[in-house]
This record gives structure tokens, C-alpha cells and sequence, in this order.
């Protein structure tokens, strides 16, 4: 049933893909000719979104009602900064103008919280009984 609904849901979204894979910079990305600054710049960006994903998992880990639950969203954390900062590391390097200081282009300021964005938050802390 998942499978089926997988398939349906791959097969809805075809032609957005093509068109996604048909982009420039991800024919660059795929065949590696893309250039190294693009290159770099998509990195340090990757970097900040795996950065904080890597805290909403821990953020799941410490909300999760069970001890096989928040081993499963701890380790998901952990994969993320270990696993893939690791591999960006290499590339984000000052050697390779990259420096540890994001950019006021590479980090936006994020707006205040409002009722509307953490309307969801009680309900994911509630337990289960």
C-alpha cells in the first residue's frame, strides 16, 4: 500500500521533476561541470540548512515519548552534523575562500515567532498515554 501510494505520488509530480533536472545548475551538479564558486556557494548553503535540521531532529529526540523514539530522532541528528558536515567540511575551507563566518547573503535574518508559526508547537509536546 505505501509502495502504491509512493508510486502514485512520484508519478503525480513527473513532469516537475524533468523540469527540476533539466536546471542548469543541477545538470552542472549531476555531471560536474558546474563551477566552483556556484559550487561553493551551494555547499555553505547546504551546510546551514543541515546545521539546523540536524537541531530540529535533536528538538524531535527530546519530544519523543519513547526510548527506541528518541534514539531513532537523536541518531537521525547525529547522521546529519557527522555524516554530511563532515563531507562539506572538505570543501568549506578558507583555502577555498570559504570562511567560518556565514555571510549576511548565506544566513537571512529570521523573523520573530508568531502565534501562527507556533500554533503547532503544544500539541508536539503532548504524550502519549
Amino acid at each position: 500500500m505505501a509502495e502504491e501510494v509512493a508510486a502514485d505520488w512520484w508519478e503525480g509530480i513527473a513532469g516537475i521533476r524533468t523540469d527540476i533536472d533539466a536546471l542548469p545548475f543541477i545538470r552542472g551538479l549531476a555531471d560536474g561541470t558546474l563551477a566552483e564558486e556556484p559550487f561553493r556557494f551551494y555547499l555553505a548553503q547546504d551546510a546551514l540548512y543541515l546545521r539546523d535540521y540536524a537541531r530540529v531532529l535533536a528538538a524531535a529526540a527530546r519530544l519523543a515519548p519513547t526510548s527506541a523514539e528518541q534514539a531513532f530522532w537523536a541518531q537521525s541528528a547525529h547522521g546529519a552534523i557527522a555524516g554530511e558536515l563532515e563531507l562539506h567540511a572538505s570543501w568549506l575551507t578558507p583555502e577555498r575562500g570559504v570562511t567560518g563566518r556565514p555571510s549576511p547573503r548565506s544566513r537571512p535574518r529570521r523573523p520573530p515567532p508568531t502565534s501562527t508559526t507556533c500554533a503547532p508547537l503544544p500539541s508536539a509536546r503532548t504524550t502519549r498515554s
